[in-house]
């Protein structure tokens, strides 16, 4: 189902929400999906369908300036034309994403995301301590001025993160130290110091929610690790 909701700076944002047929009452967990440059909230659907099999709810967010969250008071948001400043924003509508759910009383448990969207994901948990686990797909040490390696500093013993980058993806090399997202990833996990922390690097060129593609049981390893408690 579509929803749109406003953020603080009065973007409005459009998503999907996905809810399980049956859930128990009860602590209903939530899941915000955040796409990367320049994929919409649709690429995370087969995932989140996925998500509510296993009785998560799950929103996949189009960021400000991606697909149809592009009106800002009258003015057309586009993506491709932000500054980094601009970009950092987009923080804003993981927050507005958060009070969707908490309106329907349903807890922020995790935040899955892919390339930019990854950086944003930790930066949203790293300040928030009721998110309990990030997945990032692809993350970069810098993207659009979110530098990440800061923010695992800051992540509370509680808190879980789960690293996935591919051994020869390149993308990110132009915007970090030349390094595939593969050896980032292995940099990051190293650097984390929660105890509830884990890490992949497949043997592919696959960058984001391309993973998911490349290898079908993904989705399943994330559900699996999602599950559980530790």
């Amino acid at each position: 189902m579509e929803v749109s909701f406003q953020t603080k700076d009065n973007v409005t944002i459009f998503a999907d929400y996905y809810t399980p047929q049956e859930f128990l009452q009860g602590q209903l967990k939530g899941i915000i999906l955040i796409h990367m440059m320049p994929e919409t909230k649709s690429s995370f659907k087969d995932f989140a369908e996925k998500l509510t099999d296993e009785n998560f709810f799950a929103l996949a967010i189009d960021l400000r300036g991606h697909g149809k969250s592009t009106d800002y008071e009258g003015i057309k948001l586009d993506y491709s034309f932000f500054t980094d400043t601009e970009h950092q924003k987009s923080i804003l509508d993981i927050r507005a994403g958060v009070d969707f759910f908490k309106k329907k009383i349903i807890q922020t448990y995790a935040v899955i995301s892919a390339s930019i969207g990854a950086n944003l994901a930790l930066w949203y948990q790293s300040s928030n301590t009721d998110v309990a686990k990030t997945v990032l797909l692809s993350p970069g040490y810098n993207y659009r001025g979110i530098k990440i390696q800061p923010l695992l500093l800051q992540l509370e013993e509680s808190q879980g993160i789960y690293f996935i980058g591919g051994s020869t993806d390149n993308k990110t090399a132009a915007l970090d130290s030349g390094q595939n997202a593969g050896q980032i990833v292995q940099v990051l996990y190293n650097e984390t110091r929660v105890r509830n922390k884990k890490m992949e690097i497949l043997s592919t060129d696959a960058h984001g929610t391309e993973l998911f593609k490349f290898d079908s049981t993904l989705m399943d390893r994330v559900i699996v690790w999602l599950g559980n408690e530790n």
